[in-house]
């Protein structure tokens, strides 16, 4: 069950240990994985964003990521529905040594 679920885990780190289904993507960098959080809160957000904020948290989550750290972001959406999305680090992850996922998206 906790394998194919999409019900977020307990410790981040183990979405590494779910099916590969449920992970939209592997990255080699930390900044092409920042990217990708910062492509997929604006397109959620329909450009309503602040352009500031997002630089910082950007710049934050690529450091984090590149140190071992999962990087997190979240918001409420205009439509009043809450989004998530995750990265998560590895090699090394601070939370749990689990491997990277090897398939790359």
């Amino acid at each position: 069950m906790f394998y194919n679920s999409p019900t977020p885990p307990y410790l981040l780190a183990w979405w590494l240990l779910k099916s590969p289904a449920l992970i939209a993507g592997t990255w080699n960098s930390s900044k092409e994985a920042a990217r990708w959080l910062d492509k997929s809160f604006r397109d959620a957000n329909a450009g309503n964003v602040d352009e500031q904020f997002l630089a910082f948290r950007y710049e934050y989550s690529s450091g984090s990521i590149a140190r071992g750290v999962d990087a997190v972001w979240d918001c409420w959406l205009p439509d009043g529905k809450f989004a998530c999305w995750n990265v998560i680090a590895c090699s090394p992850n601070r939370e749990a040594e689990i491997p990277c996922p090897l398939d790359k998206k």
